[in-house]
């Protein structure tokens, strides 16, 4: 009775070179050595770029989502350069991906067991498939898909991409936060949010009689308050004497008013700023007890506009820029 070696045997033709062995199927280089250390070497930017794409696509992502959400033009540009480098990075390896494994592959041929004879064993009974090459393409289409991707995430995130807050010399008109509503005073040329009507005032000017202070009118006051009353946003003008307007610049008279506003305060930041021509002075402060304040500016000819937004102690105005930002001379 034969064996199941015996039968196996007979499953595969006797080597014609030397008519005694048996030629049997085996896996071979189909390069030489210096070549397939090559094709190895190659395929590093395969993984290198498969992780640096992962990580630029997550950070691409992310960085256009918070620059849609904030409406950051820096974010909104680092998501588009991200995807760019993406795409390049997915291509090139793509490129020196499939270059290694087209050097690495191995092919079937048949062996033979006695003297050694290699046959090419594509035609041969029982010979398996090269799937070298398939497991290439697989690699090359989810490349390709990948690339796909991140063209379609760009051009969809170019396309609903918000505008771009407006800076404060813009005469474009600015976002309104919920629920905040437009206010608009004839008598004092101005208009701006508030997040409820504001309660309207006025009084003499607090240095109307003072000799460190001369020449400011009297004050009208617009305020409305927020979180409980524990923010407050106020828009204050007054007309300052023609002649105290003569003497100083216009930056030189806001310092002296902001000296006079921030007794007993303690100064964190300011600088020089303008709304459509209109020059203007910004400055952020802080008093002992906590309290923090945002403050802005402007002398438009002889009216002086003071905006202030007060922060009680534990508490922070998020809508201080969109309440400074739409405010608006006429």
């Amino acid at each position: 009775m034969e064996t199941p070696e015996a039968y196996d045997l007979k499953a595969y033709p006797t080597c014609k070179i030397c008519d005694r062995g048996t030629l049997m199927p085996r896996k071979i280089r189909r390069l030489s050595g210096p070549a397939v250390a090559i094709g190895y070497i190659l395929l590093i930017p395969l993984i290198l770029g498969m992780a640096g794409c992962a990580i630029l696509l997550i950070v691409s992502l992310l960085a256009g989502v918070a620059g849609a959400a904030h409406g950051s033009a820096f974010a909104t540009a680092f998501a588009g350069i991200g995807a760019i480098a993406f795409v390049y990075i997915g291509t090139l390896s793509f490129v020196f991906g499939l270059v290694g494994w087209l050097l690495i592959m191995k092919k079937h041929v048949l062996q033979c067991g006695y003297c050694g004879a290699v046959v090419d064993a594509a035609a041969a009974v029982h010979s398996q498939p090269n799937r070298s090459f398939g497991r290439a393409s697989v690699f090359g289409f989810f490349f390709l898909f990948l690339i796909l991707v991140a063209i379609t995430v760009v051009l969809t995130h170019k396309g609903n991409t918000p505008a771009q807050p407006t800076p404060d010399n813009s005469t474009a008109e600015p976002a309104q936060p919920d629920a905040w509503q437009p206010f608009t005073s004839a008598d004092g040329r101005f208009s701006v949010l508030f997040p409820e009507t504001p309660q309207q005032s006025s009084q003499p000017s607090n240095g109307a009689n003072d000799e460190e202070d001369p020449g400011m009118g009297t004050v009208y006051m617009f305020s409305a308050n927020a979180e409980n009353s524990n923010i407050s946003y106020t828009v204050s003008y007054s007309d300052v004497a023609p002649d105290l307007v003569k003497a100083l610049s216009p930056q030189g008279l806001m310092y002296k008013e902001e000296e006079f506003l921030n007794a007993g305060t303690t100064v964190i930041s300011e600088q020089n700023i303008n709304l459509n021509g209109v020059p203007g002075h910004a400055w952020t402060d802080t008093v002992s007890d906590g309290i923090n304040s945002s403050n802005r500016e402007f002398l438009a000819g002889n009216r002086l506009y003071t905006l202030m937004v007060v922060a009680q102690k534990g508490y922070t105005a998020t809508h201080a820029d969109q309440f400074m930002n739409s405010f608006r001379i006429q």
